[in-house]
C-alpha cells in the first residue's frame, strides 16, 4: 500500500489531535524544515510493514507487540541513544512502550473524559445525587464545589513539568478520575489531608520565581522564595509523607482499572520508591563529602521515575550520569510522541479494532507492564527514625538549591 507524502503540516495536524503543547514542535520545524525527516522515514516504514499480510493476520494483542518490536528495530538512534538502549539500560524501550500507551490514553482528544461537575456529583462526600442527602437539590453548592475542584486541579497541574493552560479545564480524562477521587477519600482524615495540602504547596514560591521573565528575577526574589520553601519544609516530616504515600498506594491497589497509569503518576509526583532508596543511601553514608556527591547524583536523576533505569544510571561515573540522564529523558519523550503519531494512523485504519477494543487493549497492556517497568508498590520499604527525617529534608533542600542556582542573578 502506498501512502501520501507526509508534510510537516500533516504532522502538526495529527499532533493537534492530542492534548499536547505543540509549540516547541512548530518552533523546531520553523527553524529546520527537515527536522522531521527521520520520523517521517520511520512512519513510512512502519505503515508499509503494518499493511502486510503477516501483520494483518495477527490478533490485536499480537499486532501491538509486533508494532513496538518493529518500531524499536527501525527507529533512528544517536550513538548516545544506542549506548543507553543496548548497553546501559536495555529496559528503556519497554519503558517507552509503557509511556506511549499511557500518553495515548491520557491525551488523545477523541477519548471522551468526564465533566468535572459529574466528577463532583459522583465522588464528593456531600452525596449531591442522593435524595436523602441534606445537600441534594442544591445546584449552587454543586457549582461552588465544582469551581473549587477546578481551581485545586489547575493549581496542582500547573506545577507539573508538562502543563498546557486551560486545556481540559472543564473535564478530566477517565484514567485520572480515580486518582483525583483520593482527594475526597482523605477529607475525613485530617492528618493525611494536611500533609497532602502541604506537599502540594511546598514548591509554590519556587515555581513562581521560575516563571518570571529573566529580567524580572532578582537575588532578593530568589532568596525570598527559598526562605518560604525552607519554612514549609520544616513543617513537613517524612513520617507523615510516608503515611500519605502508604494511603495513596492502598487507594491505587484497591481499584486496578487504571492501575498502571495511576502507579506511574504516583511515582512521578511523589517519588515514593526512589525517595525511600535515596534516604537509605544517604543514611548509610558517613562522610559529609560523600553525602554532597550523593545529593548531586539524586538531583541529576530527579527526572527519572523508573527505579530500574534510575539504578542503572546511578552506577555511572559522574560525567556519564549527567549525559545519559539527559539522553534518557529526551529519548523517551521524543520516542513516545513519534510512536503515538504512527499508532494513531494505524488506529484510524481500524487495525486495532473499534475504540472500545483498542482502549481496553492499551489499558490492560499498561497494567501488565506496570510492575515490570516500575515496581510492586506493596513492597516499598519506608525508612524511619531521626536519620530518615534528616535525610528527607537534605534531599528536598538540595534539589531546590540546585534548581535555583542557574537563575540566581550575578552580584
Amino acid at each position: 500500500m502506498q501512502y501520501k507524502e507526509y508534510s510537516n503540516q500533516d504532522l502538526l495536524a495529527r499532533a493537534e489531535r492530542f492534548y499536547w503543547d505543540i509549540q516547541p514542535l512548530k518552533d523546531a520545524l520553523d527553524k529546520d524544515p527537515s527536522f522531521f525527516l527521520n520520523p517521517e522515514i520511520l512512519r513510512d516504514l512502519m505503515l508499509n510493514y503494518c499493511s502486510g499480510e503477516t501483520f494483518q493476520a495477527f490478533t490485536i494483542e499480537e499486532k501491538l507487540d509486533d508494532f513496538f518490536q518493529n518500531l524499536f528495530r527501525r527507529i533512528h538512534r544517536t550513538s548516545n541513544e544506542m549506548q543507553l538502549c543496548f548497553d546501559i539500560a536495555p529496559q528503556t524501550d519497554e519503558v517507552c512502550k509503557f509511556l506511549t500507551l499511557c500518553n495515548y490514553l491520557h491525551t488523545r482528544k477523541s477519548i471522551q473524559g468526564m465533566p468535572i461537575v459529574d466528577f463532583v456529583l459522583q465522588e464528593s462526600g456531600m452525596n449531591f445525587s442522593d435524595p436523602d442527602s441534606p445537600f441534594y437539590g442544591l445546584p449552587s453548592l454543586v457549582e461552588n464545589e465544582t469551581e473549587k475542584v477546578k481551581k485545586i486541579r489547575m493549581r496542582i497541574l500547573s506545577k507539573r513539568e508538562v502543563y498546557i493552560k486551560n486545556i481540559k479545564r472543564n473535564s478530566m480524562s477517565k484514567d485520572s478520575i480515580y486518582e483525583w477521587s483520593f482527594m475526597y477519600k482523605i477529607e475525613n482524615e485530617p492528618e493525611l489531608a494536611d500533609t497532602y495540602k502541604r506537599m502540594h504547596n511546598l514548591y509554590n514560591d519556587i515555581c513562581c520565581v521560575h516563571r518570571l521573565p529573566p529580567e524580572k528575577v532578582s537575588a532578593e526574589k530568589v532568596c525570598t522564595a527559598y526562605k518560604k520553601f525552607a519554612s514549609k519544609l520544616k513543617k513537613l516530616s517524612y513520617e507523615k509523607v510516608a503515611a500519605l504515600q502508604r494511603a495513596t498506594i492502598e487507594h491505587i491497589c484497591a481499584n486496578k482499572d487504571y492501575y498502571g497509569i495511576n502507579l506511574y503518576r504516583f511515582e512521578r509526583t511523589m517519588r515514593a520508591c526512589i525517595l525511600s532508596r535515596e534516604i537509605e543511601r544517604l543514611e548509610s553514608c558517613a562522610e559529609s563529602k560523600n553525602k554532597g556527591s550523593l545529593l548531586q547524583k539524586f538531583t541529576l536523576l530527579s527526572d527519572v521515575s523508573f527505579p530500574s533505569i534510575y539504578e542503572e544510571l546511578y552506577k555511572l561515573p559522574y560525567r556519564k550520569l549527567i549525559r545519559y540522564a539527559s539522553v534518557f529523558s529526551n529519548y523517551i519523550a521524543s520516542t513516545s510522541v513519534i510512536a503515538c503519531l504512527i499508532l494513531d494512523e494505524l488506529i484510524e485504519q481500524n487495525l486495532f479494532g473499534e475504540q472500545s477494543e483498542w482502549k481496553e487493549l492499551f489499558r490492560t497492556t499498561i497494567n501488565k507492564l506496570a510492575e515490570t517497568v516500575l515496581y510492586n508498590p506493596e513492597k516499598i520499604e519506608f525508612p524511619n527514625g531521626e536519620g530518615a527525617e534528616n535525610s528527607f529534608r537534605q534531599i528536598l533542600n538540595s534539589s531546590v538549591i540546585w534548581e535555583l542556582a542557574p537563575i540566581m542573578p550575578n552580584p
